[in-house]
């Protein structure tokens, strides 16, 4: 096993270098797992360039920060890892990722992390790539940037042969939608996958493919709660579902963008226009955490209910944090206005972390709605924190 992290220093480093490149070359048939994190250049250039293979291989770990970190060629690890297992580059382009993976039919864990642009692979080439990987368990694959306009008009019609990954429990995307549905269009879903998607900030987010990850329309009558997370750089959107006592989060979807107008607006298009129904959702929590000053105070009542609208059948509405004195004036609106109509089985709201001293307008908002819905036949209880302090 070599693992090394290089000194900074130019003397230092450059000492380093000859001593790692040593012990690859003249231990390359006995190497079985490897680790250099935030590797130089030099030594990047030098162990892509060293000509003999590493059967015994079967761990690696390449990370790198530069900016300009060398494009690894079909000459890396001579384009053979037949016991390859685990796959970790961080920062690294890879162009020749196709000819490698063909001969690493062991793989069970794929992470190509942080992609910089001059190693843009195709989805087309990726997931034709991974057809081989039958024992695949895991993969990971994030970009730094969306595609460039050129990578967008170059795509390639599916292929009629969708690539089946049998043993894949965690995929972990980052990306632009379009990426995301050309991958989708090639694969077959992942019933008993764990998904976590993340897109670059959009004006539009075209993703009618993306419930196929999860095994089609029909797994997403059995999601029984959901939350969504409005954080400083970042909204989340997430789905559980229940396998007997045992709860588990199958399927989340990030959207990275700052003002909470755009995570507002990204977060109601996305959940709108590429989640199906979800009619056993019971339970919905909504989470932020930014400070006061940092939320948009011009956003509409209106783009709140857009983001309520499809969750028809919860029954539990848990408001937590700075989210409580958001939310409450939306549900204080008028009863043809208000989530009223919006959430038409309610029947619950929980108020988490959150002091009630001190914030009686909200209060009185959330006692307006309650008020309404009792006139409505439709009552609803709300919980407040057990401390009232």
């Amino acid at each position: 096993m070599i693992e090394a992290t290089i000194p900074k220093s130019r003397r230092s480093q450059s000492q380093g270098v000859k001593i790692i490149i040593a012990a690859l070359k003249q231990q390359h048939n006995r190497v079985c797992q490897i680790t250099i994190t935030d590797i130089p250049n030099s030594l990047l250039k030098k162990f892509a360039a060293i000509k003999t293979p590493f059967p015994a291989l079967t761990h690696l770990v390449l990370t790198s920060t530069d900016e300009s970190a060398p494009v690894l060629l079909n000459s890396f690890l001579e384009g053979s890892a037949p016991r390859l297992q685990s796959l970790w580059l961080y920062g690294i382009p890879f162009l020749a990722l196709r000819k490698l993976l063909l001969s690493a039919c062991d793989l069970s864990h794929l992470c190509l992390d942080n992609i910089p642009r001059s190693g843009y692979i195709s989805p087309d080439v990726l997931v034709t790539s991974l057809s081989g990987l039958t024992r695949l368990g895991s993969l990971t694959l994030t970009l730094q940037s969306p595609r460039s306009q050129a990578d967008r008009q170059r795509r390639v019609p599916p292929s009629r042969t969708r690539v089946v990954l049998p043993s894949l429990a965690r995929l972990v995307f980052k990306g632009d939608s379009e990426y995301l549905e050309d991958m989708v269009s090639r694969m077959e879903p992942l019933p008993h996958a764990h998904v976590e998607i993340t897109f670059f900030n959009q004006l539009l987010f075209n993703t009618p493919l993306l419930p196929n990850l999860v095994g089609r329309a029909e797994m997403f009558k059995a999601f029984h709660r959901a939350e969504i997370f409005f954080s400083s750089l970042s909204v989340s959107f997430a789905l559980f579902q229940k396998h007997g006592p045992v709860e588990s989060k199958v399927l989340v979807l990030k959207i990275s963008c700052k003002p909470l107008d755009w995570q507002l607006s990204s977060i109601a298009q996305v959940i709108g226009s590429a989640i199906p129904p979800l009619p056993a959702l019971e339970r919905l929590k909504l989470r932020g955490y930014h400070q006061l000053q940092c939320w948009q105070d011009d956003i509409e009542n209106a783009e709140w209910l857009e983001l309520l609208r499809p969750f028809t059948s919860v029954k539990d509405l848990v408001l937590s944090g700075q989210l409580v004195q958001l939310i409450a004036p939306v549900l204080g609106e008028p009863i043809e206005e208000s989530a009223t109509e919006e959430l038409p089985a309610l029947q619950n709201i929980f108020v988490e972390d959150v002091s009630l001293s001190g914030h009686l307008s909200w209060q009185k908002a959330i006692g307006q709605f309650i008020a309404a819905r009792q006139i409505s036949g439709r009552p609803v209880a709300v919980h407040y924190p057990e401390s009232r302090g």
